[in-house]
């Protein structure tokens, strides 16, 4: 399974953070303290996402009832002090790396703002997930505030956290999950250059905040509209099982992996993934041409992604 491993970095710590500040015995809170805190280091270096995790904790710390707030911020300091060394090293690595994509600050803001919007929009309706995405043009995303898409990403943003602050006294759970959704995001907002710009994994840890805010809301309405509660869940589960079963076929295989993200939209990195498996398989012929594509498309790129892959494979990539 392609970036598997971007899957645990980021969610492991994300559970052992928690654990020192839950209610434990005080033998066993030193030890829990120590392994979130080992865990918590290992992850800022191998997964650079893993860095929002303390602005993460200290939103559950803001939300708990009836717990020392005070304690568990002093806790929770030794955390965004590591997260302070692991961003400077990782911003270090990045500026040698890459260069930025968008050529001014309001630009990035523009791109930033539609983000959180893609991954949403992705979450809710489960449509056209790739293993790959285009950074071309930042995955089509518009540059100015004067285009309708910004403009309508920043009426739903707002939306969003009007809505939260509105109703943070009756159901806190909605303002709660608008700040879970949106902290997770900020190391992937493209004002520091990723690659890619936008990906499926890159909204693992948000989409809790879609799904908790699903369980409250259904929660809340079991007692009032108990038939209807059947219903919704019934119809969500069979449209959500349909597609899981679908995107599991996607999964079956690199082959057919690759295959989905050049039919959903064509990118360098996809053609040479796809011409490798055939490469690999000792079909030499349709490998030469999806590198043939994947030249097409970019010839800078092209150099980048297929010689070092397929030297290892023992190809020419001619």
């Amino acid at each position: 399974m392609q970036e598997r491993a971007s899957f645990g970095p980021v969610l492991f710590p994300f559970k052992l953070l928690l654990s020192p500040l839950s209610e434990t015995k005080k033998k066993q809170r030193f030890l829990y303290y120590s392994l979130a805190f080992i865990c918590f280091f290992l992850g800022v270096f191998s997964k650079a996402t893993v860095l929002i995790l303390p602005f993460v904790l200290v939103l559950f710390i803001a939300f708990a009832k009836g717990r020392s707030k005070e304690r568990e911020i002093i806790y929770a300091a030794p955390f965004f002090l590591l997260m302070i060394a692991a961003y400077m090293f990782h911003k270090s690595i990045a500026e040698k790396l890459m260069s930025n994509v968008s050529s001014s600050f309001v630009s990035k803001i523009a791109v930033a703002v539609q983000i959180p919007v893609f991954y949403l929009s992705k979450i809710i309706f489960s449509y056209s997930y790739s293993a790959n995405y285009p950074d071309e043009n930042v995955i089509d995303f518009a540059e100015s505030f004067a285009d309708p898409s910004v403009i309508a990403a920043v009426f739903a943003l707002s939306a969003l956290f009007a809505a939260g602050f509105f109703l943070r006294k009756k159901y806190p759970q909605v303002l709660f999950s608008v700040w879970l959704y949106f902290l997770p995001l900020i190391p992937v907002l493209h004002f520091f250059s990723t690659h890619p710009v936008v990906a499926d994994r890159y909204a693992y840890l948000s989409s809790y905040a879609v799904f908790f805010l699903m369980a409250t809301f259904l929660s809340n309405s079991l007692n009032f509209w108990r038939k209807t509660f059947i219903v919704i869940i019934a119809a969500v589960t069979v449209t959500w099982s349909i597609i899981s079963y679908n995107q599991n076929k996607v999964w079956q295989s690199n082959l057919t992996l690759w295959e989905n993200a050049i039919k959903i939209r064509p990118t360098t990195f996809s053609y040479n993934n796809l011409a490798a498996y055939y490469y690999s398989h000792g079909e030499i012929e349709k490998s030469d041409e999806l590198l043939a594509k994947a030249r097409e498309l970019d010839t800078e790129k092209f150099a980048f992604h297929s010689k070092p892959k397929l030297f290892i494979l023992g190809g020419t990539g001619r």
